[in-house]
């Protein structure tokens, strides 16, 4: 087996392993907690991930296509762990400050359990995007044995105090990646060279900052509106069934952190190899896609019971429709992957923006009419409108990706 295969089957062991893990510990949380609980971890966690989006656009979304073009690989990893670990601190300080104006302080166990996933993302994209899925494994793996026990060896921690577990689970995260970030040894930079790679994150991560902040909000609004305004139980029967489609996440990750790095690399050789290359991967993952769409549509009740544990009956509809939702999101990946590649960053943003309109124009209708279907629904709109736009502004550069997928 050549060095490429090698490392793409490495990549796919790190995404199994990774996804696999997060799915054991949504799964075990959601059967060992109550509903409201479960539906306070998840509001917990999409906080987590909208803070994450927004120091990722002026990090690791930048690097992931700019990498490719860089001539001093260690000096720019260099640069990207300090502006990590500056915004990461500044992140921190004004959560402080603002506890002061919170009626309700947020709960110290909760900023571990940020911090962990916020530099354990980093680094696994850090990795990745440097072609060392090795590492990147080693990392995942430490990561995995790390969760798993303090998931394993104390249930009666996860019986009692979910905010305790919360604080084991980010020591879990951070651990690994602190040894892996001071085992690439960071060195200090200039002040030319850092100014000339900031200059570069601000100029990309300007329009990547507001599609972050447009993205969760699309991506997000009908999860925060479903824990609004039909509780915070059937905000965890909506993350509880997203979590079943794990391994739909662990594809779609695979082509933000592996496939799109190489996509940008081949764009930079040759226009056309590089959209032969994301049509072709894109086809090999419809072979696993679409039958295990099928399977889990099929089987939808069994399934939530299963991992529920009997305490979310209701979201065997959910799932069926959030598989349809996943097809979409499958078919689109391409244009997704064409538009980050070819660093059209405005476009970007302005499709998140118009998504997110139309979202807020709907989603009390929908949530109204429909209540929990009604949340899929609007995701369903809002991909559609996301990539219908992208496909647009595809077609005024004269880049047809669905004759390319009709012809391939």
């Amino acid at each position: 087996m050549n060095s490429v295969k090698l490392n793409k089957v490495i990549v796919l062991l790190d995404q199994a392993l990774f996804s696999g893990t997060n799915f054991i510990l949504t799964l075990l949380l959601a059967k060992r907690c109550s509903p409201e609980s479960f539906g306070q971890y998840s509001a917990y966690v999409l906080a987590t991930y909208l803070v994450l989006t927004i120091i990722s656009a002026w990090t690791t979304q930048p690097f992931q296509v700019l990498f490719s073009r860089t001539s001093n690989v260690g000096e720019y990893r260099s640069f990207l762990i300090w502006l990590q670990t500056l915004l990461i601190l500044s992140g921190l300080v004004l959560v402080q400050m603002a506890t002061a104006f919170f009626p309700t302080p947020i709960p110290t166990p909760v900023v571990y359990f940020s911090i962990g996933i916020l530099f354990n993302d980093f680094t696994r994209k850090l990795l990745l995007t440097c072609s060392s899925p090795l590492h990147t494994l080693i990392h995942d793996g430490a990561c995995s044995v790390l969760l798993m026990y303090v998931l394993i060896t104390s249930p009666s921690i996860l019986n009692t105090d979910l905010l305790n577990t919360m604080r084991f689970l980010g020591i879990a995260y951070l651990l690994p990646s602190l040894v892996i970030l001071i085992y690439l040894k960071p060195h200090f930079l200039t002040w030319q060279t850092t100014k000339n790679y900031l200059h570069t994150h601000i100029k990309e991560g300007k329009w990547l900052f507001l599609t972050a902040l447009s993205q969760w909000w699309n991506s997000n609004l009908f999860m925060v509106a479903t824990g609004s305004f039909l509780g915070i139980a059937a905000l965890g029967a909506l993350r509880l069934a997203q979590s079943l489609l794990g391994v739909f996440n662990m594809l779609l990750q695979l082509f933000e952190n592996y496939i799109l790095p190489q996509t940008a690399s081949k764009l930079n050789d040759n226009t056309d190899k590089g959209i032969c290359y994301i049509i072709s991967i894109n086809r090999k993952a419809g072979l696993f896609f679409i039958p295990a769409l099928l399977f889990i549509f099929l089987f939808a009740d069994h399934l939530i019971a299963i991992a529920g544990g009997g305490n979310f009956p209701e979201a065997g509809f959910v799932l069926r429709w959030l598989c349809i939702l996943y097809v979409i999101i499958y078919l689109s990946q391409p244009t997704r992957a064409m538009i980050r590649a070819l660093l059209l960053s405005q476009h970007f943003f302005y499709g998140y923006l118009l998504s997110l309109i139309i979202s807020l124009i709907s989603y009390r209708f929908l949530l109204a009419q429909f209540g929990l279907k009604g949340a899929i629904m609007g995701l369903i709109l809002s991909q559609v409108v996301l990539t219908s736009y992208w496909t647009f502004v595809l077609n005024t550069k004269k880049i047809k990706l669905w004759k390319s997928f009709i012809s391939f």
